[in-house]
């Protein structure tokens, strides 16, 4: 084959990259019911969780427009609760003023609907106490190693944040006995941290941005996480964890997202007793958020 031939093909496959990456940055929105074994009833469930992450404002073609845009989207689905798994923004430049216009944004969000979040790795790299400092004085609930228990209208939860694996933020907290009858919400950032031990109620993660390139038939390329390749996208689930991993919004190292749309989750959580979950199941829509 002549050299200007494949020249001219592998101008045409990044064209055509560009062309379906710019596609696939058009947040959609995934709507996922999720039946999770409960001791208890957890009260008003099922409860509708907005589940974010990977936002990485300042990178691509997420700027803060965009993010107020997007929870405008995320306020008009009518969550109970919104559950953030940290990567707020991208990179050091002017981290400072980025760092307090993402929180006042999410502030403002999380006086309208219950909101809580965990850090990423790229808050961690741009000073996380920080960040958590931040979050904190915009009214948001912002987690680190630790439960919080708590009622979302008739819903009894428990939510823990736990720090980042793969920043090595990660310390294990259990649940506490007044959490026995609650439905229980873990947060984490990178889903290796779901395999530290055994977890009861649902985990949400992020971080891997499902690959962010993914071919078809090969999948994603690389994943940056120790966690089982099955469970780095979407729903995982064995004996002692159910795990949802969510796509997330923005993108890292390139500013191009192909076969990993831009997405973020509504989860219905509804309470199974017994030994047994007995369904899951979950469908799509592109329902346009910006």
């Amino acid at each position: 084959m002549k050299p200007s031939l494949i020249i001219g093909l592998v101008l045409a496959l990044a064209v055509i990259l560009v062309v379906r990456a710019s596609v696939d940055l058009e947040f959609s929105m995934t709507p996922v019911e999720l039946s999770v074994q409960s001791e208890g009833s957890g009260g008003g469930l099922p409860l509708r969780v907005a589940v974010l992450g990977d936002l990485h404002v300042g990178h691509g073609v997420v700027d803060l427009d965009a993010l107020q845009r997007l929870f405008d989207a995320v306020i008009a689905e009518g969550p109970d609760m919104i559950a953030l798994v940290g990567d707020y923004a991208h990179g050091s430049r002017h981290i400072d003023q980025l760092r307090s216009a993402v929180a006042e944004v999410i502030g403002d969000v999380s006086v309208r609907i219950p909101t809580y979040l965990v850090l990423g790795n790229h808050d961690s790299r741009t000073d996380a106490e920080a960040w958590l400092d931040a979050f904190r004085r915009a009214g948001v609930t912002a987690l680190e190693n630790e439960v919080i228990v708590t009622n979302i209208g008739a819903a009894r939860v428990c939510v823990r944040g736990l720090g980042d694996f793969y920043s090595g933020r990660f310390h294990w907290v259990g649940w506490p006995d007044s959490c026995a009858s609650r439905f229980k919400v873990t947060l984490t950032h990178d889903p290796a941290g779901a395999f530290v031990r055994p977890m009861e109620g649902v985990i949400f993660a992020g971080h891997t941005h499902c690959g962010q390139i993914r071919f078809p038939f090969v999948g994603a390329l690389w994943m940056p996480t120790t966690a089982p390749r099955e469970a780095t996208c979407g729903l995982y689930r064995d004996s002692d964890r159910t795990l949802y991993v969510t796509p997330g919004i923005g993108t890292s190292i390139l500013p191009l997202r192909f076969g990993a749309p831009s997405t973020w989750n509504m989860v219905t959580l509804v309470a199974m007793t017994g030994k047994e979950v007995s369904w899951f199941k979950t469908y799509e829509t592109h329902r346009r958020a910006v």
